[in-house]
């Protein structure tokens, strides 16, 4: 079964080709594409920026441990730090794929969004130079809100 962040690449390109192809400008005149997303959903990419696992959706609740950990440890600081309460976000996901399925945890170099998942593969990134959109970040539960300028 194909990992859907390839679904979402495919889709984008075939897209992208039929946007230009239906209203006849000329590819070379395209100087910029911009990819947007959801924000809550993360992907996993390994060193060789391949999808290790499959798309984990914000719908997809098995973090709900975690999400309850972070709360009860950490929650006020959250709060406090992102604006957000913890949430099926991204950080208790990344807890929920360290704890329940450490072999492939091992094998992802970087998570991503599906935005920036077909942005870099768009430009031939490599795992390493992967990246999430600094307005996708408060839910990572890592973002300083009151440290970023707005």
């Amino acid at each position: 079964m194909k990992p859907e962040s390839d679904d979402f690449y495919q889709t984008d390109v075939q897209t992208v080709k039929s946007c230009i192809q239906d209203s006849g400008l000329d590819p070379g005149k395209v100087a910029v594409i911009a990819f947007d997303s959801k924000m809550a959903g993360i992907g996993t990419e390994d060193e060789d920026y391949n999808p290790v696992t499959r798309f984990d959706s914000w719908l997809d609740m098995r973090c709900r441990p975690n999400i309850e950990c972070v709360d009860t440890n950490h929650g006020d600081l959250v709060i406090r730090l992102t604006g957000c309460p913890p949430t099926c976000n991204h950080g208790p996901k990344i807890l929920w794929w360290k704890e329940e399925h450490l072999e492939a945890y091992k094998r992802i170099t970087k998570f991503v969004t599906p935005s920036g998942y077909v942005a870099g593969k768009m430009v031939g990134l490599r795992g390493e130079d992967a990246f999430m959109n600094c307005t996708f970040i408060h839910a990572v539960l890592a973002n300083e809100t009151e440290a970023r300028p707005l």
